[in-house]
């Protein structure tokens, strides 16, 4: 919360949506590895700054855990979102930045949510283990460059 009320929105998204797209297309040139303590706890940080400041909240995480096998991988992401997604809301209510019209836009969401589940659970056993990961660091460098696009269009 303080990252935000001390950055302009503007500011914000352009440093993470370019530091997104630069760190997910230097991850696909890099060697397999697997993260260390600091690795997982900066993708952590990472995640909560930018879920809670933009939105995005997937490409740390995916970058941080791209080498795992895929059902550890779906799972440890999954637990993280739901976490972070409660923490968010509830630092965004606490600081009154929830408000009702954007509870009820929430709202609409919430079936999209349900529909890509219940879709994810028939489509995850046909993806291998590099077909996820080229998707995955595809969406984080696709969502952020919208960010930007977004941003230097306003």
């Amino acid at each position: 919360m303080w990252i935000i009320s001390r950055i302009s929105a503007h500011d914000l998204n352009l440093f993470i949506g370019a530091s997104t797209v630069a760190a997910a297309v230097a991850t696909l040139c890099a060697p397999s590895f697997l993260p260390g303590r600091n690795a997982l706890m900066a993708a952590g940080a990472v995640t909560g700054i930018t879920e809670t400041a933009t939105g995005i909240d997937g490409p740390a995480l995916a970058m941080v855990f791209q080498h795992y096998r895929a059902p550890a991988l779906r799972s440890t992401i999954a637990l993280c979102f739901a976490i972070g997604e409660a923490l968010s809301l509830v630092m965004l209510s606490a600081t009154g930045q929830i408000t009702g019209d954007k509870f009820m836009s929430a709202l609409f969401l919430v079936s999209p949510v349900i529909i890509g589940a219940w879709i994810s659970q028939h489509v995850h056993q046909r993806l291998n283990a590099r077909v996820l990961r080229v998707s995955m660091m595809a969406f984080a460098i696709v969502s952020s460059a919208d960010i930007l696009y977004q941003t230097l269009s306003s």
